[in-house]
């Protein structure tokens, strides 16, 4: 992969996530933007900040602070300490004092209006990335907002995935006078430490109040592709930059698709290491030795042909990338990744959203199937690390990583099972639109709760396992598990029934409130198995490195695959 080029290198922070290719397009308007606007205005020290220690020698100065050798010239000879004092010779100690010097708030409106739509979001996003690093390295915090917000959110994230939302940023009417009041109310008062600026077009002329602009036009010359752009800061001289725009190719993919691709391919290689399956048992994931996250389809129909696997999808990771979950969603296959700074979540080889990794994010060993919110909604999927801790990613960057939830044993589309900390053995489930958690079961094995979209189980004081519903009041239906068997799960349909394993996991039953109702049976020893939540179908890894998918009621397996993707 291509790094970032020398003369970028000032700018990685701004820059990490962008296609290295595209970032170079970015390089001459950035230096350009940079140098135009300057550093963070300075402000005159007021000599009342915090004490931090001493700096250098004065002659003026309070006693308490007059150097020891001042004082035993008072003593030895006192005639001429008076002479010194009266015409201020003598030393002291010159007290030294922390003053708020830099911007302390960096904040940028951007116009959304219609005459800003088309190349010059590309000027957006260079003065988004120019204005966050002036103001980082002023010292000051930045936040960035849409002058027609009418909810006045500041976001805080300069992320490729927040740089793409403001592109994709609309509004029907130009930038008004209402806008920035309504702005100015939210921000509160403005002190001189602030530093306020707007981005739009000419409707930026006829707001008045304060900050400094960033005018930008489009050059009506049918021989130039360029953008003007007016520096516009307090009472000093306009200064105005002419910036040639790329090439049409490059232009499109930095509005569209400006991020560092993962790479996909259509064939698999390397060995499966862990597996899971998707929400609606269409996809069997598998991350193999290289890391790389392998997507299987999972045929509708349970026959047995040549073929029946369909296409395999590889999602290689990026340098120093570690996959974390993947999820089969909206038709394509999402991919959660991490390395020591951010946190990636990708779909069909697009990133959607990047984040800083916050201090107390931590990856687990493996590979999860990623929750999500809903099957219609693709507000967010939802990743379980270790010890409970259930992380929210949002498919869009303007929202932040956050924990949704601690104490999470079980998720599925929809919600979670949680252990709530006041009640250590109270089991609960707690939809992910933010419902209150609604209590199932009371139980000291609450941590081996299993879930599927419409039904819980799990397994009281004396090992006897119950299914209930999440969003029915029907009292739980018991279930008598073989001993020695492992629950893996409860399907989402049909009548109250569980997903067990033998010990060696070769066997895999349905069993309900009557006993077995199917099984299947792996054809050689197994290091992991993953059943179906929606579709009776149970997904076997091999020790030998071997995939084979079976069906409940179908002999033998539907397909195998091979280590390395064939069918």
């Amino acid at each position: 992969m291509t790094e970032l080029a020398p003369h970028l290198q000032a700018w990685a922070a701004e820059l990490a996530g962008y296609d290295p290719a595209l970032a170079l397009s970015l390089a001459d308007p950035l230096r350009r933007l940079a140098a135009a606007l300057g550093p963070v205005p300075r402000l005159a020290p007021t000599g009342e900040g915090e004490p931090a220690g001493f700096d250098g020698l004065t002659r003026r100065g309070d006693p308490a602070h007059l150097l020891l050798s001042e004082w035993l010239l008072a003593d030895d000879v006192p005639d001429e300490f008076l002479r010194r004092a009266v015409d201020g010779e003598l030393a002291f100690l010159a007290p030294r004092r922390v003053d708020a010097v830099h911007a302390r708030r960096g904040v940028a409106l951007f116009d959304g209006g219609p005459d800003q739509i088309g190349a010059p979001r590309l000027l957006h996003v260079v003065a988004l990335l120019v204005l966050a690093r002036r103001t980082r390295l002023g010292g000051g915090a930045f936040q960035w907002g849409l002058l027609q917000d009418a909810d006045r959110r500041l976001m805080v994230h300069v992320t490729p995935a927040a740089a793409r939302h403001l592109q994709r940023a609309r509004a029907a009417t130009q930038a008004a006078p209402a806008h920035l009041a309504g702005w100015l109310d939210a921000l509160g008062p403005l002190g001189a430490e602030d530093d306020l600026w707007l981005v739009g077009g000419p409707s930026l002329d006829a707001l008045g109040g304060p900050g400094s602009r960033l005018r930008i036009t489009e050059v009506l010359d049918p021989d130039e592709d360029a953008l003007e752009v007016q520096v516009l800061r307090g009472g000093a001289r306009a200064r105005t930059l002419r910036l040639p725009l790329p090439d049409d190719a490059t232009a499109t993919r930095l509005l569209r698709h400006p991020l560092r691709q993962p790479t996909v391919t259509d064939a698999a290689s390397g060995v499966p290491t862990a597996l899971a399956l998707s929400a609606n048992a269409s996809r069997a994931l598998c991350l193999d030795d290289t890391g790389a996250l392998v997507a299987h389809h999972v045929p509708n129909a349970p026959v047995k042909r040549a073929g029946a696997l369909g296409r395999v999808r590889r999602l290689a990771p990026w340098p120093g990338f570690t996959m974390l979950g993947g999820a089969y969603w909206k038709r394509k296959t999402v991919a959660l990744s991490a390395d020591d700074a951010k946190v990636v979540l990708a779909r069909g080889g697009a990133v959607l959203s990047m984040f800083e990794r916050p201090p107390d994010f931590e990856a687990g060993e493996g590979f999860v199937a990623l929750a999500q919110h809903s099957a219609q909604n693709p507000e967010a999927v939802y990743y379980l690390a270790p010890r409970g801790r259930l992380w929210r990613v949002p498919a869009h960057g303007e929202l932040p990583l956050r924990v949704w939830s601690e104490g999470v044993v079980a998720t599925a589309v929809g919600g979670a099972l949680l252990v709530e900390p006041d009640a250590p053995v109270r089991l609960c489930y707690r939809r992910f639109d933010g419902s209150i958690p609604k209590p199932i079961a009371t139980t000291a094995r609450a941590a081996e709760a299993v879930l599927g979209q419409g039904q819980a189980a799990w397994p009281d004081e004396a090992g006897q396992w119950h299914v209930t519903g999440v969003w029915t009041d029907a009292p739980p239906t018991p279930i008598d598990v073989p001993p020695g068997a492992r629950v893996l799960g409860v399907p989402d349909y049909g009548p109250p029934r569980l997903w067990v394993a033998d010990a060696d996991g070769v066997t895999v039953r349905l069993v309900g409130e009557a006993g077995e109702m199917g099984r299947v049976t792996a054809e050689a020893p197994v290091q992991d198995v993953a059943v179906g939540a929606s579709r009776e179908v149970v997904v076997f890894l091999l020790t030998d490195g071997r995939l084979s998918l079976h069906a409940v009621g179908v002999a033998g397996p539907l397909y195998q695959v091979q280590p390395g993707g064939d069918a």
